[in-house]
């Protein structure tokens, strides 16, 4: 059922209805409050919500569960230093919740 919310989140997010977002990310997490992409989509559609820090705050709480969870530190505006293949599936899952400018971002995080 949390992933059920969770694709329900996505396909909401590809149509930028952040609050139908929101809402079923809520109902995803609260079955699966571990879901570390379920919690780095809420943190974005947070910030499209103008909440900047709630979207902070989930981040470092993230960060504290798995301080290796690179999705969560590009979102913090860290340097990505991880190989190309993880900046691939970070932003094919970025381009597929229509977030192309954040996927686009990140594959070009490096190369200052």
């Amino acid at each position: 059922v949390a992933a059920s919310y969770f694709a329900l989140a996505e396909m909401d997010c590809q149509r930028k209805n952040w609050a139908k977002a929101l809402e079923h990310l809520d109902k995803s997490l609260v079955l699966n409050t571990k879901n570390l992409k379920a919690r780095n989509l809420k943190a974005i559609v947070l910030q499209k919500l103008n909440r900047e820090n709630e979207a902070e705050n989930l981040l470092n709480q993230t960060l504290t569960i798995d301080k290796l969870d690179w999705v969560a530190r590009f979102l913090s505006d860290e340097k990505l230093d991880c190989d190309s293949q993880t900046k691939l599936d970070i932003a094919h899952d970025l381009a597929k919740t229509g977030f192309f400018e954040l996927a686009i971002k990140c594959l070009e995080n490096n190369l200052s």
